[in-house]
């Protein structure tokens, strides 16, 4: 989707307080909670091997995409890596809301800078939420593969998961853009002119400067994972709270789930884990529910 065709599906007022705000909760979610996660994973995975054929092909996809794959064992090493510099670049992205925007933008007058940045913001937010799915997801292939247990994984919607198996390779497009050096992604980030949008003049950027933050801002998921206050006006407070305990819930289903592989790998699952694992599991599929139904009745989505 071009620059211009996202802005056109874009509410038509958005506050420079709310882009910012959701800034700030990504942020806390990659520094609080992703940075351990990726960080605990790419030890395991480093160590133990990846056992799921599934998790295997995912692997060769993502690091086809990513590239570097002299300085990253697998995935998860290079999301390790990539995290701790998108959260850099989310404060770079911030500095740059701030002074381009103003405090009520009318979306359909933007200029390209305040445009590409709203997109940048948006795609900042897939990422996380992604990250936090495809653990989820890998860490129940790999227990399948590994040995049986009582325990009843987390139930992946249908729906999300067609979403990670969709939206892989954006989301390893969108890391290797938001996760590069901070230096790099600011000198790209202003070189985007503060002119009115024009296929044109796009085009013209494009050709002369190779620019990969307009080839960012042209990167869409598949299905239901743009951010559904900027395009559908959802109520701001009770999205961002049911995400927040979405993600602090996942979080804490992620660390057992990893505890739970350890045991696996020794033969030697405990039942208690797993009926805490379980309990936060049900937890969850009521909170993804919860969510899914609310996007579904601001976005028209069957």
């Amino acid at each position: 989707m071009s620059i211009i065709n996202y802005v056109h599906k874009l509410i038509r007022t958005i506050g420079k307080d709310d882009i910012m705000e959701d800034i700030r909760i990504t942020k806390k979610e990659i520094s609080d909670k992703l940075i351990p996660l990726y960080t605990d994973a790419a030890k395991y995975f480093s160590s133990a091997g990846i056992q799921s054929d599934q998790l295997k092909s995912f692997n060769v996809s993502f690091m086809r995409t990513y590239g570097k794959k002299e300085a990253h064992k697998n995935m998860f090493s290079a999301v390790s890596a990539a995290l701790p510099k998108m959260l850099a670049n989310l404060d770079i992205l911030a500095d740059a809301v701030e002074k381009s925007l103003e405090t009520k933008l009318i979306t359909g007058s933007a200029s390209l800078r305040q445009a590409v940045l709203i997109k940048d913001v948006d795609l900042a937010t897939f990422a996380s939420n992604y990250s936090f799915r495809l653990l989820t997801y890998a860490y129940n292939e790999e227990s399948k593969e590994i040995g049986e247990s009582q325990f009843e994984d987390l139930e992946i919607p249908k729906p999300v998961r067609d979403s990670i198996l969709d939206n892989l390779t954006t989301y390893t497009q969108v890391l290797k853009v938001l996760g590069t050096g901070s230096d790099q992604f600011y000198s790209k980030l202003m070189a985007l002119k503060d002119v009115a949008i024009d296929q044109k003049d796009i085009d013209a950027l494009r050709y002369m400067q190779d620019e990969p933050i307009l080839e960012l801002s042209e990167l869409d998921p598949v299905g239901f994972d743009a951010n559904p206050i900027f395009h559908f006006g959802l109520m701001i407070a009770e999205w961002q709270a049911n995400r927040y305990k979405l993600n602090q819930e996942t979080k804490r289903y992620l660390e057992m789930k990893l505890m739970h592989l350890k045991m696996l790998d020794k033969g030697n699952p405990d039942p208690k884990v797993e009926i805490e694992m379980e309990y936060i599991a049900r937890r969850i599929e009521k909170l993804q529910y919860t969510i899914a139904k609310a996007e579904k009745s601001v976005g028209g989505l069957d």
